[in-house]
């Protein structure tokens, strides 16, 4: 719960609506959902997956001939036909029915976002590419809060996060940005009833995913100053989309420039920053990464330079299991399996083809057929550990160790006890010591060897990605290594 919060708008949760309804069928008579302890949390998700795998036994009624409605069902009918066609496919789109979540009409409107063409990219659920269901979490009592969408492609999905601090004045820091949907607004508004108006929103990184919803953020809450860095850009056009047209475009006179020079208002003894830039070669445009440092909570915010994988999926992911239904077959021919284990074993296979494009756990046959071996041990290597994600590691951090481990070192000086970051695992305990521990890679020895083993860079998964590496050096694509 949120701590003195006596709006009505927060209640009882519900994992597959992700919604308390008063009945009345109306959109301004929803009210969305307020997570509260981890506890409640593995409680209802395993409420939640049995309840859903338990209405694959009335699925005989369904209509079978049902036509698609949309291009997320033709896709998903496509991704689940198996090459042998018929009988098999027609098992898994039954599968995937009786455990789809049918919303109502003003359920789908409150979580469609109409900007979606702005990042396409999304799994392949039942409502079409639009629709991003939000859910709320409170990290720090009265604090700090999350709000996390579903954010992936076909049939791999993670989550995403936007992270909201109070500040010490009154008010709220916003640190990156989601689609805002009709049902992540009212969240956030939730929240500045009882904590005070949004005031700044930041930008932390270059990734688009991370900055879609920055117009729509500060739109929505015009008096907000937006800060973003200096050298911040766009791919595959490289123009101004802060201060220019579209969807992305920010509220005139509310853009300011986060530079490390720079003392912003909210001031920096309360939340502090520090950038990495490096060059992406042919890209536009630098990585960037802003690690932030709210010294009330000791908590320390990055987007995509760690990760810590779960051991069960996140929430947001569960309001549609269909992908990781999917993701959980051991082959593209095997029928779709449905319940608990079905849907963890499937977040297990999602958080490793995330993380590693092709893990060598998954064998890809020249005829399109695949098949899982050994992906638990895989998965079991890097579970809740906090490590570099391996693309980042082995593809753009590993060109520039110095400034990367100078970075880090910088980070490394302040007093967290924790971090959170933009997806996986939500508050990860770690030092400062065990912050930079985790760049030890980027060290090497006189022998030209790792000082330490490390997953980011050591695993036995990373055969496809060390072929990526080795291409963009040698073909000059990727500034070699330094």
């Amino acid at each position: 719960m949120l701590s003195g919060c006596q709006s009505p708008r927060l209640g009882t949760h519900d994992y597959r609506l992700g919604l308390r309804s008063s009945g009345l069928g109306s959109l301004r008579h929803w009210q969305p959902t307020v997570f509260v302890s981890e506890h409640a949390k593995r409680k209802e998700l395993r409420r939640f997956i049995l309840r859903a795998s338990a209405k694959q036994t009335n699925s005989e009624d369904d209509d079978k001939n049902k036509a698609p409605t949309s291009l997320a069902d033709w896709l998903r009918g496509t991704l689940t036909g198996a090459r042998k066609g018929s009988d098999v496919a027609e098992l898994q789109k039954r599968a995937l029915e009786a455990v789809t979540p049918v919303l109502t009409k003003e359920e789908l409107a409150a979580r469609s976002w109409p900007n979606w063409f702005c990042l396409p990219l999304s799994h392949i659920g039942s409502a079409g590419l639009s629709i991003r269901p939000t859910v709320l979490n409170e990290v720090v009592e009265g604090q700090v809060w999350s709000l996390e969408q579903p954010f992936g492609a076909a049939n791999i999905v993670v989550n995403i996060r936007m992270t909201l601090v109070k500040l010490r004045g009154g008010g709220l820091w916003i640190h990156s940005s989601i689609p805002v949907t009709p049902e992540c607004l009212q969240l956030v508004q939730a929240i500045t009833e009882v904590h005070g108006p949004v005031r700044y929103i930041v930008l932390p990184t270059y990734a688009v995913e991370h900055k879609v919803g920055i117009g729509e953020l500060s739109r929505a809450f015009p008096e907000a100053e937006v800060w973003v860095p200096r050298r911040i850009w766009s791919y595959p056009i490289n123009i101004d989309v802060l201060q220019s047209w579209g969807p992305l475009a920010v509220t005139p006179g509310t853009l300011r420039v986060l530079d490390d020079d720079v003392d912003p208002p909210w001031g920096r003894e309360q939340i502090d920053f520090h950038i990495l830039e490096l060059p992406l070669k042919g890209a536009g445009g630098p990585f960037i990464e802003v690690a932030f440092y709210h010294s009330e909570s000791r908590l320390l915010l990055v987007s995509d330079t760690l990760v810590c994988p779960p051991s069960t999926p996140p929430p947001c992911t569960l309001l549609d299991p269909s992908p990781l239904l999917l993701t959980e077959r051991l082959d593209g021919e095997v029928e779709l399996r449905t319940g608990p284990d079905a849907v963890i074993n499937g977040w297990k296979k999602n958080a490793l083809l995330a993380l590693y494009l092709r893990p060598d756990a998954v064998q890809v046959e020249a005829d399109g057929s695949f098949s899982w071996s050994g992906w638990e041990e895989a998965f079991d290597a890097i579970e809740h550990q906090v490590f570099v994600p391996p693309i980042l590691a082995n593809l753009i951090l590993n060109r520039y160790p110095q400034k990367v481990l100078e970075w880090a070192d910088r980070v490394g000086r302040w007093e967290f006890t924790h971090v959170l970051a933009a997806h996986f695992e939500g508050m990860t305990s770690i030092t400062p010591e065990e912050f930079v521990e985790v760049f030890s890679f980027l060290r090497e020895t006189n022998s030209g060897e790792h000082s330490r083993s490390n997953i980011s860079v050591d695993s036995d998964q990373l055969t496809l990605l060390k072929q990526i590496d080795k291409f963009l050096s040698e073909s000059g694509l990727a500034e070699s290594k330094r």
